[in-house]
């Protein structure tokens, strides 16, 4: 039963490990390659620019900071937070974060399977979910917000509500907004519960299962086994999108957190910050695809290659 799950495994952890380097390197590349650097934000002085340079060691090779990176000697905040410690805003960044991340994870997953499952069932249909952009989807609905409230309240129909302005003030309607247009937006629900449906109909109309049938056995623990196991990878997947949708999200419902975090740093060029960031972001997608696939291998032998 476990023939070849280890190599399988360990083949798939080593790729997924690899994604990881490769992806601090591109981020790295990227902030060298970008003009300018935090020096420049800081002084112009030759002899202080120098003492900078040498300090933060902003010329150190791309294997010895890929290194740094992902050892997590992150160091402190070059221009951001002048001399705070990286770790300690990388972890209330990802504290602030964390409650808008799980909260769209959880509506993605479950308003997906519930229309995936109903295109199964019912026949072909297409969800009415919105495929804007996380940016366009928030600012409109702030923007609608905002308008309505204040035309009401302009003809006395109702009181300042708490939460009025958005998105300064922050709410428990903020909170559910940022959590409905985080895992909508960019289509999240679609694509997941598109995937849900896929994953359904080709495990039905498998051999295994098609035999079960013809036989009168039962083939829904089965059927069920096959399609979470492909739901697992299909969330891995879905997670490099809220990740890469909080950055927008936090600036546009001004919320903070590490995607507003990892955005400020961008514009101020603070390397530690960025990679950091960046680090616990693919730390994140790669982890959740390592458990992707042994979810996957377990569930469906036929994925194992032979040992």
């Amino acid at each position: 039963m476990t023939t070849g799950l280890l190599p399988s495994l360990l083949s798939r952890v080593t790729t997924q490990v690899l994604t990881l380097v490769a992806a601090v390197a591109a981020l790295l590349f990227l902030l060298r390659a970008a003009p300018g650097d935090a020096v420049d934000l800081i002084t112009t002085d030759a002899e202080l620019r120098h003492r900078m340079t040498e300090a933060w060691d902003l010329h150190a090779s791309l294997p010895v900071a890929i290194g740094r990176a992902l050892s997590g000697a992150w160091g402190t905040s070059w221009t951001v937070r002048p001399g705070q410690e990286v770790t300690t805003l990388i972890a209330d960044g990802l504290e602030a974060s964390l409650p808008v991340l799980v909260g769209s994870f959880i509506l993605m997953v479950l308003a997906g399977l519930a229309l995936g499952t109903r295109r199964v069932d019912r026949g072909s249909i297409r969800p009415s979910l919105s495929v804007l952009p996380v940016f366009l989807l928030g600012w409109a609905l702030v923007l609608g917000l905002n308008e309505a409230t204040f035309s009401a309240m302009r003809h006395g129909w109702i009181a300042r509500p708490d939460w009025f302005s958005l998105p300064d003030t922050p709410s428990l309607l903020r909170y559910v907004l940022a959590v409905v247009v985080l895992a909508t937006g960019s289509g999240n629900v679609r694509a997941f519960a598109r995937g849900v449906s896929q994953s359904l109909s080709q495990h039905r109309a498998s051999a295994a299962i098609e035999t079960l049938t013809a036989r009168g056995m039962p083939t829904r623990r089965l059927l069920w086994r096959l399609v979470l196991a492909d739901l697992a990878a299909l969330t891995a997947e879905r997670a490099a999108y809220l990740f890469g949708g909080l950055v927008v999200l936090e600036r546009v419902f001004a919320m903070p957190g590490l995607g507003s975090l990892f955005f400020e740093a961008c514009v101020q060029r603070d390397q530690p910050v960025v990679l950091a960031s960046g680090v616990v972001a693919a730390v994140g997608v790669v982890g959740l695809r390592v458990l992707a696939d042994g979810l996957r291998l377990v569930a469906d032998p036929r994925l194992r290659e032979s040992a």
